[in-house]
């Protein structure tokens, strides 16, 4: 995850992206390079979105995000200087409780319900690592860049068994870039609102070890 949380938002888009949030600009250009559960081992579920969102809709939302930020751009800038297991758990011990506030918590909640596990045991990504505010189109360049420099090496590491889409902007924006991911059992799509657990991701290919 060092080599995530080293990367800028000049590689992913070039030219420089249009989609900067306002609210939390200066958190925005640091990458979120993901959250590990403490309790995680290859073989696990890893749940994937598509990038991280910016609350520029949510004034209120927004502030208290934003009286966090300094906090957490300190422990992803010592892990990004000093990638060891220390500044590594003291990351993902903030992640962990930052996805708590996050407004897909209750989508993520049914899924791991439902797979029977907990947030310590499995990891939570995304394919873009960084805040946005919105997705961008499915042609957009950044999709490919964010595959192969941030969410191929990093399951290339972790070895899940099984991907858990969260969404359709996340599969849809790596289906034509599926070929750089390394080989995964399954992919299953999870609505982020229906949650129809029994629909198979058809637009990402089904990938064997």
């Amino acid at each position: 995850m060092g080599a995530s949380a080293r990367l800028t938002r000049e590689v992913i888009w070039d030219p420089f992206s249009p989609y900067i949030p306002i609210v939390r600009r200066d958190f925005s250009l640091l990458p979120r390079p993901g959250f590990v559960g403490s309790n995680w081992q290859s073989g696990g579920y890893a749940l994937i979105g598509s990038n991280g969102n910016s609350t520029e809709a949510r004034s209120e939302a927004s502030r208290e995000y934003e009286a966090q930020d300094s906090d957490h751009a300190k422990l992803i800038r010592a892990f990004r200087d000093g990638p060891n297991e220390a500044n590594f758990r003291s990351l993902m011990d903030f992640e962990r409780n930052d996805i708590l506030r996050w407004s897909l918590r209750s989508t993520i909640d049914q899924v791991l319900h439902r797979l029977d596990t907990s947030l310590d045991d499995v990891a939570v990504l995304n394919v873009i690592p960084f805040s946005t505010l919105t997705s961008p189109g499915a042609s957009s360049p950044v999709w490919r860049n964010s595959v192969a420099l941030h969410l191929a090496p990093l399951l290339n590491s972790l070895q899940p068994e099984r991907i858990i889409w969260l969404g359709k902007a996340a599969s849809r924006g790596v289906r034509p870039h599926a070929h750089l991911l390394p080989g995964c059992v399954s992919h299953i799509m999870s609505r982020q609102r229906s949650l129809s657990w029994s629909e198979k991701l058809n637009d990402v290919p089904v990938m064997k070890h």
